[in-house]
């Protein structure tokens, strides 16, 4: 999707894949290379940090940014898995989906896996991070914060919770 997007966007002057906040992000990380402020950008509303982690946007390519959230969808992707391989049926074995009459062996996979695939493949959190919105981000990091409270790690829990707080 991100050569798809990447050819849209030069074969059409008028329709654009680019979500238009990305290159809002990409111009506050313009202003913070130049020395600036990433808020010199009039309609930049979020978080500094998302201007700083857009910086190689400006040295290594432009499509930086799309790729680390892309990286993210698949970061939450793990953390699904994760978070629901902690849950087990009451005799202590792990949760499995048996499959049904006319329905592929893909449903008779573990539900970490199955609750995977529903984030991993649904065309709407795919078009958003390869049009370049930072909502996987925060996606990632209130899931981390799930799996961190899960481990028992309050301290790095609230941490992660006030990034994404932060970031939101």
């Amino acid at each position: 999707m991100l050569a798809v997007g990447a050819w849209i966007d030069r074969a059409s002057s008028t329709v654009k894949y680019t979500d238009i906040d990305y290159f809002v992000f990409s111009d506050a990380a313009r202003f913070l290379s130049d020395g600036g402020s990433p808020y010199e950008r009039d309609t930049y509303r979020y978080t500094p940090f998302l201007a700083y982690l857009l910086l190689p946007n400006l040295w290594l390519h432009p499509a930086w940014g799309k790729v680390l959230f892309v990286i993210f969808d698949l970061l939450v992707g793990f953390l699904i898995m994760k978070i629901s391989s902690q849950y087990k049926v009451a005799n202590n074995t792990p949760l499995k989906i048996q499959p049904m009459n006319g329905f592929s062996s893909f449903f008779a996979a573990s539900p970490p896996v199955l609750y995977a695939s529903f984030w991993l493949y649904n065309p709407l959190v795919i078009n958003c991070s390869t049009r370049g919105s930072a909502d996987s981000l925060v996606s990632g990091l209130v899931l981390a914060t799930v799996l961190l409270v899960q481990q028992n790690r309050p301290i790095l829990a609230a941490a992660f919770h006030g990034a994404a707080v932060h970031f939101k």
